[in-house]
């Protein structure tokens, strides 16, 4: 087992990821950090990550054989292995890094390389699950965001949902390593919740267009129909 061979808790921190690429040289590959709270905690495209008592926050390093070097396709082992651990509650992708249940937000993966040079020192992955939050109906994110605990009307063990998702993304992460890259964007592009549906897009310049997702490309980019039909 490679993802989880060691794991590190800590109560706070003020950022995760950065705590992640400071310690880079002393963490083995399949580093798990396990933090309560993060101060600073952060999504895609630099936007804040809402961080809550009761949800499931993961940094992990890992530091593949350059060789093996495909990082589209690295985040999409991983996240089909989050999906696979949680496969009996019907959790699916939304494009690009969202985790999607009952058309709301679940949790979501973030990952950012560390290059020395031309050299890859490492590669580090931030994951955020909303497992035993609550999202009140006077809550602004209650229309837009679920946790498992709201989804099953219990509270869930955290640390089988931890065990399960380890487990689950170290078996993904092999297939990544072995390079069965088609395999992975097959089972990915299956997990996919929104081809053929409506869907607005935000770019980093600020600029939004909506339209039709048609597809999934092996690079990880996607092919939209605007309205006008382009």
């Amino acid at each position: 087992m490679t993802i989880g061979s060691r794991i590190i808790r800590k109560k706070f921190l003020y950022s995760s990821m950065e705590y992640a690429k400071g310690h880079l040289a002393s963490m083995q590959n399949g580093t798990v950090i396990v933090t309560e709270h993060i101060q600073a905690a952060r999504g895609r495209q630099g936007r804040s990550w809402h961080v809550d008592k009761g949800q499931l926050l993961l940094t992990m390093v890992l530091k593949p054989e350059r060789s093996s070097l495909h990082l589209s396709s690295l985040v999409m082992a991983l996240s089909c292995g989050i999906v696979q651990s949680f496969s009996k509650y019907n959790v699916q992708i939304k494009w690009p890094n969202d985790f999607i249940l009952q058309s709301k937000k679940l949790g979501g993966i973030l990952a950012e390389s560390v290059w020395h040079g031309k050299k890859l020192d490492g590669i580090v992955v931030g994951i955020g699950i909303n497992i035993n939050n609550h999202f009140a109906q006077t809550d602004e994110l209650h229309a837009r965001a679920i946790s498992l605990c709201d989804h099953v009307g219990h509270q869930v063990d955290q640390e089988s949902c931890l065990s399960s998702i380890l487990g689950s993304m170290d078996e993904f992460y092999s297939k990544w390593k072995d390079g069965e890259y088609e395999k992975i964007f097959s089972r990915w592009k299956s997990e996919q919740c929104c081809i053929g549906k409506e869907i607005t897009v935000h770019h980093v310049d600020g600029t939004i267009f909506s339209g039709v997702m048609k597809n999934v490309l092996s690079n990880g980019d996607i092919v939209i129909k605007k309205a006008k039909g382009e």
